[in-house]
């Protein structure tokens, strides 16, 4: 499973190829010439990828004359030339994802992160008031705003990045680039629709009230796109004193990771789980089938009183929800959400401007 640098629960034959490269301290072509000879003598060859079997009759074949003080010694070899190139292919990652971040986030397509786009996603992420987002921003501008032009260029937002997401693991990088993707879309969308930055799609209170009529059977989907309701939620249950512990489903080893948790910190301390699952996730329909089977096993008394299980689905429609989870579940269309807010809100704000009218 270390081998698995993207977690997907197969290995690439350009990973075997950078494994091989750091373990025999082999030139690229030798490595590729060697990845290719196992893609040919492997059941993936067809696929590009080998699998947990594959791997263990290469490691057979390769220890097979070996006594056991020299396969512990190759082995720590072995692990400790896929821990470099796992380290490397992370970082290669990271750094192409937040160059995507960063064309994304830059709306205007100026080459700039400009104040006010900071401004509008710093907000929406962590749910602050205006004032405590204009104060954020403009410390972050004064920190990492090198040339002092009051706004973040390429290398500046790399750098602002990395420092602020080195310490995180692979998921919990995942999840906060997941989330700040949201958020920008949903900035995106104010834009377009001319709404000030102080304007909140989903409030806490609209959760609460679906919260209020739900049980520990009855799971609360959320769907919809270009909206996070993280910190709703995670401030809701902060309100209640109660833990909320969040995930991001995009792999199989996490699908795995969430089962698994859901049993033993939701169904039996208590906790609630939310679970971000992205639409376009290929095995999204089995996942949700398989969530909506371990909720239908648990006999009703097993169930923690305060456990409530939440999922959001970066899809417009529920069509994609198996019945299974969908049939008792409480459905919450945030985009539904929005436009009842978006109402709210330039009410509001109309009343507001009559008043300042009145002499």
């Amino acid at each position: 499973s270390t081998s698995t640098s993207d977690r997907t629960g197969y290995i690439r034959f350009s990973e075997v190829q950078q494994i091989c490269a750091k373990f025999y301290q082999w030139t690229e072509s030798d490595a590729q010439a060697a990845s290719l000879f196992t893609n040919q003598n492997s059941q993936g060859c067809s696929t590009g990828r080998i699998d947990e079997d594959d791997l263990q009759l290469y490691i057979s074949n390769l220890t097979a004359s070996k006594p056991p003080a020299a396969f512990d010694r190759l082995l720590s070899y072995l692990l400790k030339a896929v821990s470099q190139a796992s380290t490397e292919a992370e970082e290669q990652r990271r750094r192409t994802a937040i160059t995507q971040l960063f064309h994304h986030w830059d709306w205007d397509n100026s080459g700039f992160i400009e104040s006010t786009e900071l401004l509008s996603v710093l907000i929406k992420y962590n749910d602050w008031s205006s004032q405590q987002g204009k104060h954020s921003a403009q410390l972050i501008l004064t920190q990492r705003d090198d040339d002092m032009d009051g706004k973040l260029g390429f290398e500046e937002f790399h750098k602002l990045f990395h420092t602020k997401s080195n310490r995180l693991g692979p998921d919990e990088f995942d999840y906060m680039l997941f989330r700040i993707q949201r958020c920008v879309e949903d900035s995106q969308e104010d834009e377009k629709q001319g709404l000030s930055t102080t304007f909140r799609p989903v409030l806490s209170s609209d959760l609460e009230e679906k919260w209020a009529v739900s049980t520990p059977t009855t799971p609360l989907l959320l769907y919809g796109t270009h909206i996070d309701p993280s910190m709703q939620i995670e401030n809701l249950g902060s309100s209640l004193r109660l833990t909320v512990r969040s995930y991001l489903v995009q792999h199989v080893k996490s699908e795995r990771v969430v089962l698994k948790e859901l049993l033993r910190w939701g169904v039996g301390r208590g906790n609630w789980i939310y679970v971000s699952v992205d639409g376009d996730y290929h095995n999204l329909d089995k996942f949700l089938r398989n969530l909506g089977v371990l909720l239908k096993q648990q006999p009703a008394y097993s169930l923690h009183k305060k456990f409530r299980l939440w999922v959001m689905i970066t899809t417009p429609y529920l069509m994609r929800i198996p019945r299974i989870l969908k049939f008792s579940a409480i459905t919450v269309s945030l985009s539904e959400l929005r436009a009842k807010n978006e109402v709210k809100f330039q009410n509001s704000r109309r009343e507001s401007d009559d008043n300042d009218l009145i002499p």
